[in-house]
């Protein structure tokens, strides 16, 4: 998924636009380490918890309580949501900060998913709906047309992963959505669809890692002061109202333009340029690895669902980002104490299964 979302637009985009060859390269090295990383054995990563059912009861009351929370803090269903046109407006008017913007993004990015991947794996497909209302009421509140756009892209890689031919499927999917929503546009139907998908989550993304390389291979780099790092060692910024504000306004001429938000990738050049990308590759690779070695015993389906939002969240947040306060630690948590109900199950089945022979 990365390969699709992220090296194949940042290669269209280069042949398109006559862009950097040298950053281009390192972003096709970067994801020969990634391949390299995982191709090696993955060795079982066991940890026991023998209280994880609770865990995820827990969990998920707290994913409950919080995202109604969240809705009625919001004021509940604003009618603009409605108009995706003007949908923009909406989101102009949400500034949340702190542990309320933590909040969000991990009830939308990380409980939602993983929810709807748990309850399908335990046969409760009841239990799905109230989570597929939240979601959308989430929608309806917050104007994050991701959070929409989050319930057909889990339900398809759930379907598709259970068919086994994942690649195959997912791009013949994504080919289909493509081709539609430039057909609506031309037939003036909605051009919605294709400012959505292969305007803003392919193009846009790749547009925006070049402006940073062109940015900042001639000027200073941020040297993790925006980071948690930088404030811990009170580091001054270099640039003024935060860097994707200030790209934003720079390239686009617009002192309202919104933020510049960028990946993993030419977020490191911008942190420390390509040292600090290879750097963050094998952290990327390395956290791959572990998610790969806790989930040895989960249906593949679970996991790839599961981390499907993630995969969008990587093009446009920064690794550290992403793992901390963008729910990809939370999400690799979940995972974990899914795997000891799986072993529990299997546990309880063989005692039976012995049983039943005796």
């Amino acid at each position: 998924m990365m390969e699709v979302f992220i090296f194949v637009p940042t290669l269209s985009y280069y042949w398109l636009n006559n862009q950097s060859f040298i950053y281009t390269s390192f972003i096709a090295i970067s994801f020969m380490i990634l391949s390299l990383i995982q191709n090696k054995h993955t060795k079982s990563l066991i940890f026991k918890e023998e209280y994880a059912s609770l865990w995820i009861k827990l969990f998920f009351a707290a994913y409950l309580l919080i995202t109604i929370f969240l809705i009625i803090r919001q004021g509940g269903i604003d009618y603009c949501a409605f108009n995706l046109d003007a949908i923009y407006e909406l989101r102009s008017e949400n500034r949340l900060s702190g542990i309320i913007g933590y909040l969000l993004n991990w009830c939308a990015k990380v409980f939602f998913p993983f929810f709807v991947i748990y309850y399908h794996y335990q046969k409760k497909k009841l239990m799905i709906l109230p989570l597929l209302i939240l979601q959308v009421l989430l929608f309806l509140s917050f104007g994050n047309k991701a959070f929409l756009f989050s319930i057909p892209l889990i339900i398809m890689c759930i379907k598709i992963m259970e068919r086994g031919r994942f690649l195959k499927d997912f791009l013949l999917c994504m080919v289909g959505i493509n081709i539609t929503s430039y057909i609506l546009d031309i037939l003036k139907v909605s051009d919605f669809l294709r400012r959505s998908i292969p305007y803003r989550m392919i193009y846009i993304p790749a547009q925006i890692q070049f402006q940073y390389y062109n940015f900042f291979k001639v000027r200073d780099k941020l040297y993790f002061a925006e980071t948690i790092i930088g404030k811990v060692l009170s580091m001054d910024k270099p640039y003024p109202d935060g860097i994707t504000y200030y790209i934003g306004r720079y390239y686009s001429n617009n002192r309202n333009f919104g933020n510049a938000n960028t990946g993993v990738f030419s977020d490191a050049i911008a942190n420390g340029g390509f040292f600090c990308m290879f750097i963050y590759t094998i952290i990327l690779g390395i956290i791959f690895r572990l998610i790969d070695s806790i989930t040895t015993e989960l249906p593949l389906y679970t996991v790839v669902s599961s981390l499907s939002y993630m995969m969008f969240v990587l093009n446009d947040t920064s690794l550290l980002t992403t793992l901390l306060t963008g729910g990809l630690g939370v999400m690799v948590l979940l995972l974990i104490l899914l795997t000891q109900i799986l072993d529990n199950v299997i546990f309880i089945l063989s005692l039976n299964l012995n049983k039943n022979s005796i």
